[in-house]
């Protein structure tokens, strides 16, 4: 029972490492099969309300006061969130190169549906 812990502490920081070392291709590829899969002829668009972001629905078609995305325009914004992440240590500031973007609002998403299709792809 006493070693139930560092199993625990071990995975966490397995499942960091490997969200930390990812290839920055690979999770843009990753990202773009879910992409892939989710549209559709039923699902062109996803439409996200300009005044409250929970509300958001996949449709034929764009509706006003929303903010509409196609496959197309989505791939390219998740591709420039994960190629265009800057961080800054000690002063100075790098461009991310490895790894999930840490600490955005996309972020945690990405992460999930990122290793979610790894999973998906392996069995």
């Amino acid at each position: 029972v006493a070693f139930l812990p560092f199993i625990s502490a071990y995975a966490s920081f397995s499942r960091f490492m490997n969200i930390m070392l990812l290839d920055l291709k690979e999770v843009d590829d990753m990202i773009g099969e879910v992409i892939d899969l989710i549209f559709s002829e039923r699902n062109k668009y996803i439409n996200i309300c300009k005044y409250d972001t929970n509300k958001c629905f996949f449709a034929k078609k764009i509706y006003d006061g929303y903010h509409s995305f196609d496959r197309d325009q989505l791939k390219e914004a998740v591709h420039f969130i994960i190629y265009h992440t800057y961080i800054v240590f000690a002063g100075k500031v790098f461009i991310q190169v490895l790894g999930i973007p840490m600490g955005g609002n996309s972020s945690s998403p990405i992460a999930d549906l990122t290793l979610a299709k790894r999973e998906f792809n392996f069995m």
